[in-house]
């Protein structure tokens, strides 16, 4: 049995040649390269000739796309980015997806490359981690891969990267956010990305696998918005609660119903659509009316899809206008509040407010917090790293969120159940109008008493989170402690 995978180690400059860049397997290192280990793609090394990169873009095809139609919205079919990969000899194009961290692989896939799969529950002490959908719905991870990768049309050597197996995955193959920095993909070397036409016929995609801190500026409408770039959609998607908190007019789907399908293969039907001004950046000025699709649940207020961010150039353009979503103090590096239901695995937003429970997890013994903003080179190498590598792999285990992670959680969570609560009691007044008047006054008692349950129950669990987070911001606490509800 081996350990647990360890985290990614990126160098200052991706760019360095004298730095070997490790996607996902192995943790910090400063030796040099030998030359029997395996190295990743060597990302300085200039671009192939632009012809064969053309001719190579032209052959488009398919990428594993659902039999079964699940409805559609536009009347173009979808571009979606794909990088052409071989995995231990086996070619095969893998979807772009700057709305994951990690890379994926579907699980026949990973049985026909006769890949062993590791368990991270079989490791003592690990946690297995947790991905969630565009709507916070877990998904079922069967454990990792390690696989032998080069891009298919470079000469070059191979490099060592970790999947995670996913049951459901709709594509055999997903590259996330590191990966795509990592070889600059998105940037220097976009000739790596190929653009595949979808079927018209087929489902919409967004392929958002996991709670995302970076953002981009834009201006919807009036206001500045801070949304999701995810290169794994078809759509750009507004949460229904955002549409409605900024009085935006949500048009009928027509035909309606009409779905969108998630990485795991489930779907849900949008609520219809919204024309808003849009303009990225902080900057007010020129606005196009643009399109958003309205989907319920949705755990960001805007996000942006594949087209979007390919049309707008965005990784190249508007580089300046992406950012992570900033800690709440120094500590927020080692700091973690981890979410526990007490009950059954599903969403976390379907959960009541007493099936959470806080715990704290303190900076290691030892290790100091990190310097004020500005002070960062103040840090030697190694201690980057050995921040890196220990941030990394607290936050694989995916319970474990900083105080920036769990503040967006938790906003998402408290704004979900206002919603369901608010919709519920819209249909218990309906429902109390339409009794006799005899029993409408034992109705709404009861209805009285429903609702003052559900209040003192929301702020138990604000309380209970707020000391969680106190916890946290206090360095001089020594030792994990426990918050649960009264």
């Amino acid at each position: 049995m081996t350990s647990p995978a360890r985290p990614l180690v990126i160098g200052d400059s991706p760019r360095s040649p004298d730095r070997s860049l490790s996607l996902g397997l192995s943790g910090p290192q400063l030796s040099p390269p030998r030359p029997s280990s395996p190295r990743s793609f060597q990302c300085h090394s200039p671009p192939y000739d632009t012809r064969q990169t053309r001719s190579t873009s032209q052959r488009e095809k398919l990428i594993n796309e659902p039999k079964a139609p699940c409805g559609g919205v536009k009347p173009s079919p979808p571009i979606r980015s794909c990088v052409d990969l071989s995995l231990n000899g086996y070619n095969e194009s893998a979807v772009a997806d700057t709305g994951a961290q990690e890379n994926f692989i579907s699980a026949r896939l990973a049985t026909r490359l006769k890949l062993h799969i590791w368990k991270q529950a079989n490791a003592p002490g690990s946690i297995p981690p947790q991905f969630i959908n565009a709507v916070g719905q877990s998904m079922k991870v069967l454990g990792h891969v390690t696989v032998s990768c080069k891009f298919t049309h470079e000469a070059g050597e191979t490099s060592e990267n970790r999947f995670w197996v996913l049951p459901g995955l709709i594509v055999p193959l997903i590259v996330g956010r590191k990966f795509l920095e990592v070889t600059e993909c998105l940037t220097k070397f976009r000739y790596r990305l190929r653009k595949a036409t979808s079927s018209q016929q087929l489902s919409l995609r967004a392929l958002h696998m996991e709670l995302r801190r970076q953002r981009l500026n834009c201006r919807i409408g009036d206001q500045l918005v801070q949304t999701v770039p995810d290169t794994g959609s078809d759509l750009d998607l507004m949460s229904l609660t955002y549409a409605k908190q900024s009085g935006f007019h949500i048009q009928k789907l027509d035909p309606d119903p009409q779905l969108v399908q998630f990485g795991d293969g489930s779907t849900k039907q949008l609520s219809g659509k919204v024309l808003a001004k849009f303009s990225i950046g902080t900057q007010t000025g020129m606005h196009e009316p643009h399109e958003f699709y309205v989907l319920d649940g949705l755990t960001s207020d805007v996000l942006l899809g594949g087209n979007t961010l390919d049309e707008f150039d965005v990784f190249n353009r508007h580089k300046n206008n992406l950012f992570e979503l900033p800690d709440l103090d120094q500590f927020c590096d080692f700091n973690y509040v981890r979410w526990v239901q007490k009950n059954g695995d599903g969403s976390f937003l379907e959960a009541s407010f007493d099936d959470f429970e806080f715990k704290f997890f303190p900076p290691p013994p030892g290790d100091p917090p990190d310097p004020p903003p500005g002070d960062q080179a103040a840090l030697s190498v190694f201690q980057r790293l050995k921040r890196m590598y220990r941030r990394q792999s607290q936050r694989e285990q995916r319970t474990c969120l900083s105080l920036a992670e769990s503040e967006t959680r938790y906003r998402q969570y408290l704004r979900y159940q206002s919603d369901k609560e608010l919709e519920r009691r819209r249909r218990a007044t309906e429902e109390i109008a339409r009794l006799s008047q005899d029993r409408q006054i034992t109705a709404q008692e009861e209805e009285n008493a429903a609702q003052h349950q559900h209040d003192q129950q929301r702020q138990a669990f604000v309380a209970r989170y707020h000391a969680a987070v106190t916890s946290v911001q206090s360095s001089s606490i020594p030792q994990s402690t426990s918050m649960s509800r009264p």
